[in-house]
C-alpha cells in the first residue's frame, strides 16, 4: 500500500498556485453589490397613527414625492404641490398634534417638523412647516421663520 503522505505538499502547493493566479483576476470576477435607495420612510407615533413620506429614488434629503397620514382606517394625503416645495427635511424634527382634545377623531391635527439648511437659520432656529389637516382632510400648509429672539411668523408654504 502506498502512503498518500507525500502527495499532500503537491496538492497543497498545487492549490495555493491555484489561489494565487486566481487572485490576479478576483477584480474582474469581483462580485458588485446592488444598491437598493429606500422610497418612503415611515413615522409611527402611535398604534395606528403614522406618517408615510415617500421619497425620490435619487433623493439626497432634497425632494419629497408624497406624504400620507394615517389613523386607524383614514387616510389623509398633501397635495404633491406642497409636498414639491419640501426640501432638507429634518426627520428628526417630526412630531404629531392634535387641536382638540378628541385627538384624531374627525378633528384638527397638525404635521410639524424643522426644513432647510444650515444657513437658513435666523435666531438660532430652522424654519418649521405646519401640514394642517381637519376632519380627514388636509387643510392648509404654513412655514413658519422666527423673525426675532421672541417672535414667529407664519407664511403660506
Amino acid at each position: 500500500m502506498k502512503s498518500v503522505l507525500p502527495l499532500m505538499p503537491l496538492r497543497f502547493s498545487t492549490i495555493l498556485a491555484l489561489v494565487f493566479m486566481l487572485g490576479a483576476q478576483v477584480p474582474a470576477l469581483a462580485h458588485k453589490d446592488y444598491v437598493v435607495v429606500a422610497r418612503a420612510i415611515t413615522f409611527d407615533f402611535r398604534p395606528g397613527e403614522r406618517a408615510i413620506f415617500s421619497i425620490d429614488s435619487d433623493w439626497h434629503g432634497k425632494s419629497i414625492k408624497s406624504i400620507i397620514v394615517k389613523s386607524g382606517g383614514s387616510f389623509c394625503a398633501v397635495p404633491a404641490n406642497i409636498c414639491a416645495k419640501l426640501h432638507d427635511l429634518r426627520f428628526d424634527t417630526i412630531v404629531l398634534g392634535w387641536g382638540y382634545p378628541t385627538e384624531f377623531m374627525g378633528a384638527y391635527f397638525f404635521l410639524r417638523f424643522n426644513m432647510g439648511r444650515e444657513d437658513e437659520r435666523k435666531y438660532g432656529e430652522l424654519p418649521q412647516v405646519d401640514l394642517l389637516f381637519e376632519n380627514g382632510k388636509f387643510l392648509t400648509a404654513l412655514r413658519c421663520r422666527r423673525t426675532g429672539s421672541n417672535e414667529w411668523t407664519n407664511y403660506p408654504l
